[in-house]
């Protein structure tokens, strides 16, 4: 498994989950480190399909509703995790601890995800055994 973070999300906050993640049978990635900043969602998610492995994780719950982006996504067998509303509005250490606090349940949900499905993940502190949703 692939994981990418796109571009909502700050570098340094991408890059500690995956020095956490270094010795997982998982990567993490930040959309800066594959595409230029400014990448169409439509390119991005054209290319990681064609790849295959990939998941990604958005603050960007438009992509969901723009047609465009939805067709693209809707093809391109991606697993997807949305962060609800709220989740940039907070500051870095509090986004931080809640985005750690989720992982093992963003790792857990995704290993048994099938193509194409999406995920939300709420805004608050994650209960023992919760996992994300599905959409």
């Amino acid at each position: 498994m692939k994981f990418l973070f796109d571009e909502h999300m700050p570098p340094k906050l991408v890059r500690a989950i995956a020095e956490l993640a270094k010795n997982e049978q998982y990567s993490v990635l930040h959309l800066r480190d594959r595409f230029p900043p400014g990448t169409k969602d439509t390119e991005w998610i054209g290319t990681l399909s064609k790849e295959g492995g990939w998941l990604f994780l958005s603050e960007d719950r438009r992509i969901r509703q723009r047609p465009h982006e939805r067709e693209a996504l809707k093809h391109s067998n991606l697993i997807g995790f949305f962060l609800a509303k709220g989740w940039n509005q907070v500051g870095l250490w509090e986004r931080a601890s809640m985005l750690i606090g989720w992982w093992p349940g963003i790792v857990a949900v995704a290993s048994d995800a099938r193509p194409s499905q999406l995920f939300d993940v709420p805004f608050r502190h994650r209960k023992a055994d919760e996992v994300p949703t599905a959409r």
